[in-house]
Order: structure tokens, then C-alpha cells, then sequence
């Protein structure tokens, strides 16, 4: 599950479960939220172009929350994930 703020009441949030069709939603979340930015390069792409990450890995403790999620285009991914794994 995924925690992200709910604006409309402050200090509230909603969860979300980690599906198929949810991810898809979250990733068009975050490329508007970013204005089309991958949050790395700052170039902009189109939404088919990037991929959602972690900004602190799953595997080294980061959590599923909005805190911790951005969009990069896939090249900053990519960059990020060697570093991450070696």
C-alpha cells in the first residue's frame, strides 16, 4: 500500500494498494505533479518516457509514500538503479 496526502483535509491521507492499474495511476499522478519534469535532468517527457522510483530504495528501507516517490525519464532511472545495486 501507498500513503499519499489528502489535500482536501489537512494532516489526513489516503492509502492506496500497489495493483497494476493504480501504479499506472500514480505514475500519471506524479509526471503532472512534476509538470512533465523528470526530477533529476529536469527535461521534459512525456509520461510513456519516465518511470516512477523509489527516492530511498524498498530494498535499503525507503517506504511507499508520496514522500518518497518521483518521476525520472528513463536514462536518470537507469543511472539511479546501478547506483542503487553496485
Amino acid at each position: 500500500m501507498i500513503k499519499f496526502k489528502y489535500e482536501g483535509l489537512p494532516g489526513a491521507a489516503i492509502m492506496v494498494h500497489n495493483t497494476g492499474k493504480t501504479w499506472s495511476l500514480m505514475r500519471w499522478y506524479f509526471w503532472a505533479k512534476q509538470d512533465k519534469e523528470c526530477s533529476k535532468c529536469k527535461k521534459e517527457f512525456s509520461e510513456d518516457k519516465m518511470e516512477l522510483h523509489h527516492i530511498n530504495a524498498k530494498c535499503k528501507g525507503g517506504k511507499e509514500e508520496e514522500e518518497n516517490m518521483q518521476m525520472l525519464c528513463k536514462l536518470c532511472h537507469r543511472t539511479k538503479m546501478i547506483e542503487i545495486y553496485n
